[in-house]
């Protein structure tokens, strides 16, 4: 099924069904709810705000500032998805499932949530944000982190510096949380091809 020009509450709000389909939004600043299945969005220009739904879902913000969200699946198919901001300075969350999170150009917030994340902020300075909001955080990779330009965002967990453990392991740098006090990690992240980031690159309080 593919929606184009559609909505049922008012111009730029498209409300998809719960099958798989496909949504081209228009160049305003659309909200875009995909619901169930496994959907492709596209946003297009304006500063639009989708959500996936339920389902493995891929989510092009193209043009403007915007915010994506994946959703979570149902029950236990807790969604894998793919979202990316491309161009302008975006927000992608990606919830519960082990989803693919790609900024694009511009200056984006990335929150994986639940699950074992792909992160990739592309061009630009870059929030990489963790929250408990979805249930715990899996060990999530970076692919592109940089060191003085990008950030890692804990400061939900209100930390010190004692609670965040970094290692190397080849070329890579294994940044391990402890949030509850106990010395013992409660995720990981890996920084991809980042072997010296310094403690200027987090915002820990």
């Amino acid at each position: 099924m593919s929606l184009s020009s559609f909505g049922e509450a008012s111009v730029g709000t498209y409300n998809g069904n719960h099958k798989s389909q496909t949504i081209n939004a228009s160049n305003k600043a659309d909200s875009i709810f995909a619901r169930g299945g496994d959907d492709t969005v596209y946003a297009n220009g304006g500063d639009d705000q989708a959500w996936g739904g339920h389902g493995h879902d891929i989510v092009y913000g193209g043009g403007g500032n915007d915010t994506l969200r994946g959703g979570e699946g149902n029950n236990a198919d807790e969604g894998n998805d793919a979202l990316y901001g491309e161009a302008g300075n975006d927000t992608l969350i990606g919830e519960r499932g082990n989803d693919f999170l790609d900024g694009g150009d511009g200056d984006d917030q990335l929150i994986g949530g639940e699950g074992d994340d792909t992160l990739v902020g592309g061009a630009g300075a870059d929030n990489f944000a963790f929250y408990p909001g979805w249930g715990p955080a899996g060990n999530d990779r970076i692919l592109d982190f940089t060191s003085g330009e990008d950030t890692l965002d804990l400061r939900v967990y209100q930390l010190s510096q004692a609670d965040v453990v970094i290692t190397s392991s080849g070329s890579d740098s294994l940044v391990a949380v402890d949030v509850n006090g106990d010395g013992l990690a409660d995720f990981q992240i890996t920084l991809v091809g980042a072997s010296s980031p310094v403690w200027s690159d987090f915002l820990l309080v």
